[in-house]
């Protein structure tokens, strides 16, 4: 089932002192209803990093990926049995 979902979310990201601004856009979201399995297509825009992080990008979006499959669906209303996420950059 392909489920009906807003597209676009500004998402805020506090990396070791450093808050960090993006865009994340849903491309697809399919899941079983509630208490399922969900496999999600995202999308990150408007990533941009000050000069001082630069060298340190890769390690920042390893760390926003592994925050975003915690997030899963929800966050602490996150209902999913399963969630897997494509994250792209």
């Amino acid at each position: 089932m392909v489920l009906d979902i807003p597209k676009k979310y500004v998402w805020h990201f506090f990396w070791q002192g450093h808050l960090i601004e993006f865009n994340l856009e849903t491309l697809e979201k399919i899941g079983h209803g509630r208490g399922g399995e969900k496999w999600v297509h995202e999308k990150i825009t408007n990533f941009q990093l000050p000069e001082c992080l630069t060298d340190k990008r890769d390690e920042i979006l390893a760390d926003i990926k592994e925050a975003l499959l915690c997030y899963k669906d929800g966050g602490v209303y996150a209902t999913a049995s399963a969630y897997h996420l494509t994250l792209d950059i």
